[in-house]
Order: C-alpha cells, then structure tokens, then sequence
C-alpha cells in the first residue's frame, strides 16, 4: 500500500507539514518513540513489560485497565507494522486534521482510538497494539466524507479504496488461518466508527446516527454475551459454581474449552465438579484426558479430589451443632461453592468471634478468590489484621495472607 517515492515524499513534507498538522506530527512522534524504545531495550518478554509500555490484555482493560485502550494504540514491535500505520496516519491524518480542524481532529481520534480498542478487547482475550484501528477510522471517515469534500476525495478513490477493504479482509484470513495475529476487531469497528463520524460532519445525520447506534448495540451485547471469548466462559462457569448452579458452570467450562481456553485448568474443574456431583464415571474421564494432555497437571486435580474427600470425611465426624456453620462454610469451600461458603462462616463468627483459625481460613479462601471483588479484599483484609494482633499462633500465615490482599488491592 505504499511505494518508495511516496514514503521519500512523506519525509521531503514532514517539516511542512507539520506545523499544518500538529496533532497528527505529535502522533506520529509517539508511535516512533515507542518503537525506538522498544528496539533499544528488546521486545517484551513478559506480561509485565507489556503493562510498562501500556499495554493490557482484553480481560484486564475490560477489569478496569481503561487507559490503555489508547496507550496500546501507539505501541509497535514491528518496523514494518509501524511503517505501514505511521505512512497511513501521516497521508491520512495530516489532510484530515486540516479539514477539521485541532478539536474535532482530536475527537475523532480518541474516540477511534477507544472504539477500536474496545472492540478488540471485546473480540480477543490478547493484547491489542498499533495505530491501525485510528487508521481505518481516518480512511472510513475520509470515504464517508469525500462526496461533499472535495479535498479527501484523491485520497481515498480508486485503488486506494480497494486497497484499504482488502487489506481488511485479508488480514481476517491471515488470522483464521494462524499466519499473523491481527487485530481484525479494532480494524473493523475503527472503520465504522470513522464512517459514522463522517457522515455526522458531512450532515447526513440519519445514516452517521444509524451506524454509530448499531456498532454501540454490538459493543454493548458484547461486553455481557460474548461465548467466542475463553475468558468469559471462564468467568461465567465460575460465577456458576460458586453460586451452586454447577449444570451451568459445567457448560461454560466445555465452552472455554471449545473457545481454546486453558483445557487442563477447565478440565481439572470439571473433573472436580462431577466428583462433589458423584458422576465418577464422567470424573474418571476428565483425569484420564489431563492425563493425556498434560501429566504434570494431573496431581493438582487429584488433590483438589482427595481435599473434597478429606473435608467430606471431617465434617461426618463432627456432630457439634455449635459448629455446624463452620462445618458448612468448610464443605461448601472445599466443594467450590464460594458465595454459601462466605455466608457460613460470616454467621459461624459471628456466633463465635474468638474462633480466629476460621477467621484465618476465611482470609486465606478471599486470597486464593480470583474474582473476589474489592470489597470482599478489604473485609478480608480487616479479618487479617485481627488475627495478626490477636492471635500469635496463626500470625504469620495471617501477615502472608495480608500482603496478598494488598497486592490483590493494588
């Protein structure tokens, strides 16, 4: 989509240029920052480099990683992915921002930027990068546009067109068949979202309204009803087991694997699921396939098995009907019913507040809760430190708990 006259061509303007189009230099200035950062010191090499560059998976900006909807648009590792993006926004963005002017340049670029960002997030549980969401978004805006202005019309005609539209669907192909990773959902509602915007500034109204209103309801439908996603799934099933329902969290957990989730982890919970349901036969199945897949993982599940059967096997032998609350709490917890499990030993402690090992054990279930709201984390929190002052016997597995809880907080 580009040549070398026209790449020669775009260093020759850009002094020029650039004081036309500020916004759009300072985009580009970024984008290149980034990269050479990223080329002096080495691509990523774990999750935790991604987060210093800004850049967050699907499920944690969903979580509440926001920011970095936008910071992920300005990263690339690639020279040439940040060739193509960077000569795009250029030939795109300094002509459009022209037309617009700095405001409303500025507004469609952000909200690109979040749309296309979102979308991805909402189509892929992985870690969205590049400038081409905003990119599409300038190309549908200028398409949209270019009837009524005259000025974008040559950018966007002819072959440039069919260009964009195949790069488009030939990037969905070059995914589905595993060749490159690309982020075909912020490609596809970046152009929306441009024409939407376009057709909004060029006075058709009914139809920019019509387009923008359809691409909010899918984001919308999506953020609460996407069963492509293994982390929803994942999310889901365990919602489910926690509340009891465990038909549904056996559904979401063969979902997540359909989906290409984690087979062993969804595997292994099923296999415990069948096993407090008493289907040995579906049990021994789900082992018999971890085994398979991966031995290693096996004793994990075997464990959390025989802890059902220990915990089972304690609660027979204890008839105190003083203790009958902590005896639930400890069944239901063991068994992943996490929501009946909270509420017994709230109501244990309250009949007995000196019982700090329950307290503790409490603690330690909000620790080890992967979707424990922060305010389950501060009340454990509150019940951490109790034990810690009061109870020297179990402080020091109470001030590991705590600094867990902490780092869950933060």
């Amino acid at each position: 989509m580009e040549s070398n006259s026209q790449f020669s061509g775009l260093l020759v303007e850009w002094p020029h240029h650039a004081r036309r189009a500020p916004l759009t230099a300072l985009a580009v200035a970024i984008c290149v920052g980034v990269w050479l950062a990223v080329a002096i010191r080495g691509a990523p090499q774990d999750v935790g480099d991604w987060h210093r560059l800004g850049v967050f998976s699907g499920p944690e900006q969903l979580a509440g990683a926001w920011w970095s909807l936008l910071t992920g648009c300005f990263v690339h590792i690639w020279f040439a992915h940040l060739a193509l993006n960077v000569y795009w926004l250029w030939t795109l963005g300094s002509r459009v921002e022209r037309e617009l002017g700095a405001w409303r340049y500025l507004g469609l670029s952000l909200t690109s930027g979040v749309v296309s960002s979102l979308a991805q997030a909402l189509a892929s549980d992985g870690m969205g990068i590049g400038y081409s969401g905003i990119g599409y978004a300038l190309f549908g805006f200028a398409y949209s546009v270019s009837s009524r202005w005259p000025a974008l019309h040559a950018l966007v005609s002819g072959r440039v067109a069919y260009a964009w539209i195949g790069w488009l669907f030939l990037c969905v192909v070059l995914t589905h068949t595993g060749l490159l990773a690309i982020g075909n959902g912020a490609h596809a509602a970046g152009l929306a979202s441009g024409m939407a915007l376009g057709w909004l500034a060029s006075g058709r109204v009914a139809r920019g309204a019509a387009l923008a209103s359809a691409l909010a309801a899918v984001l919308l439908t999506a953020c609460f009803w996407r069963p492509w996603s293994p982390h929803w799934n994942y999310i889901e099933a365990s919602h489910a087991e926690r509340a009891g329902d465990f038909e549904h969290a056996r559904m979401r957990y063969r979902a997540m694997i359909d989906a290409g989730g984690d087979e062993v982890w969804a595997r292994g919970m099923l296999a415990r699921l069948h096993h407090v349901r008493g289907e040995r036969h579906q049990r021994e199945g789900q082992l018999a396939r971890i085994a398979e897949l991966e031995s290693e993982r096996l004793g994990w599940v075997q464990g959390m098995i025989q802890h059902v059967d220990e915990v089972r096997a304690w609660a027979a032998a204890t008839p105190d009907a003083a203790r009958a609350e902590l005896v639930r709490a400890a069944l239901a917890r063991a068994e992943g019913r996490l929501d009946e499990a909270r509420q017994a030993y709230g109501v244990h402690l309250e009949q007995d507040p000196d019982d700090h090992e329950a307290r503790l054990r409490f603690v330690q279930m909000t620790q080890w809760d992967a979707l424990a709201t922060q305010a389950d984390i501060r009340e454990a929190l509150v019940l951490a430190r109790q034990v810690e002052e009061r109870a020297p016997a179990f402080a020091a597995e109470a001030r590991e708990a705590r600094e867990a809880l902490e780092q869950m907080r933060r």
